[in-house]
């Protein structure tokens, strides 16, 4: 990341433009929210009052997280209230990424952009949530649904024992 920060900041010179740096924080997982969902985690931030927030594990997309009862609560990529914004593909096709178990559904994806199985997902950071080109995982499965197209997709990050995370702070 500091890299891309790197490269970033050197074209941004060339334009004459401000500089950029990606702002994460270390955080850890202290437990489980209920032992039999995998997909919810409190985090050790002491008086959270922020706003939404994205979650990297080993440099991928893992979750977000939200405020509850002044708590952090992790909600893992697995879980179905996770929502981010990505871009799909070469073409950057937008859509909202949805939690489901083992992988990630996009929604809302314009029929006239083409999808393909094995497109690469990023973020796009578009949400604020997280910052743009976070990869997220591969598409697997394309369908269409009314206006739009939806795409499924297997995560990169594979979080099942929580330890520590990246969470990214306000950019």
């Amino acid at each position: 990341m500091k890299n891309f920060a790197n490269e970033l900041n050197n074209i941004l010179s060339d334009k004459n433009s401000s500089f950029y740096y990606p702002n994460v924080s270390l955080v850890k997982a202290v437990s489980y929210v209920q032992i039999s969902d995998y997909n919810k985690v409190w985090l050790d931030i002491l008086d959270y009052r922020g706003k939404i927030k994205g979650l990297i594990y080993n440099g991928y997309t893992a979750g977000i997280v939200i405020e509850k009862n002044g708590k952090a609560l992790a909600l893992l990529q697995g879980d179905e209230e996770c929502t981010f914004s990505v871009y799909i593909g070469k073409d950057q096709a937008p859509g909202i990424a949805h939690g489901r178990n083992d992988y990630v559904l996009v929604k809302f994806i314009p029929k006239w952009l083409e999808i393909k199985i094995n497109d690469k997902v990023y973020t796009s950071g578009l949400d604020e949530i997280f910052f743009s080109g976070v990869p997220v995982g591969e598409v697997f499965k394309v369908e269409e649904e009314g206006a739009y197209q939806n795409a499924y997709v297997k995560p990169y990050a594979q979080t099942k024992v929580p330890s520590y995370f990246y969470i990214v702070e306000n950019f």
